[in-house]
């Protein structure tokens, strides 16, 4: 263990996991998975997240909403249809614990799944009604890049779903304003 540390310090971080999963020391593995997976996924490298979380105990996975969400971050851009069910499954869970960032992530994930695979865009009506009972519970977002996340996929679910939504300006509007403001639009 000391010595995957040494190489996570060191950037070798892919070197640190291979032997951590020699020692089984899953607890440290997905302390490093939840620390460099969003450079990974801004980096565009997701096969070796994906990798990394296909080799960790299904249990272990399926009780951790985060490694759920990852995988199914790891899986939008390539089978939006298979993301779902992790951002359905992490956004349960999050809801569970009440964690705000990640019922918000993860209600977007299951959107964007939805909006990507250009197949049926019936469910947005569901995670709709979702949203605005989230909104009723959680009043805010945990931070604008969050919302400016949150609010462009509520925008894109109304314009394909619902663009009579007497909302549907109101989300317009803060799409825009929260793009202009955003530092990290490209991201």
């Amino acid at each position: 263990r000391h010595a995957a540390l040494l190489l996570e310090e060191a950037g070798q971080t892919e070197a640190a996991i291979s032997l951590l999963r020699e020692a089984a020391d899953w607890d440290t593995i997905i302390h490093l998975i939840l620390k460099h997976a969003p450079l990974m996924i801004n980096q565009g490298r997701y096969p070796p997240l994906e990798e990394w979380l296909e080799k960790i105990p299904n249990g272990i996975i399926e009780n951790n909403p985060w490694l759920l969400y990852w995988m199914g971050v790891c899986r939008l851009p390539f089978n939006p249809m298979l993301s779902r069910p992790y951002f359905e499954k992490a956004f349960q869970r999050f809801k569970t614990e009440k964690n705000a960032p990640g019922v918000f992530l993860a209600w977007s994930g299951i959107v964007e799944s939805i909006t990507s695979g250009f197949e049926d865009f019936k469910p947005l009506d569901q995670w709709i009604s979702v949203f605005e009972e989230l909104m009723q519970c959680f009043k805010e977002f945990p931070s604008q890049e969050i919302a400016l996340r949150v609010t462009t996929n509520m925008f894109v679910a109304l314009l394909y779903r619902q663009p009579q939504h007497s909302e549907i300006e109101v989300w317009t509007e803060q799409a825009l304003s929260l793009a202009e403001t955003s530092s990290n639009i490209g991201e």
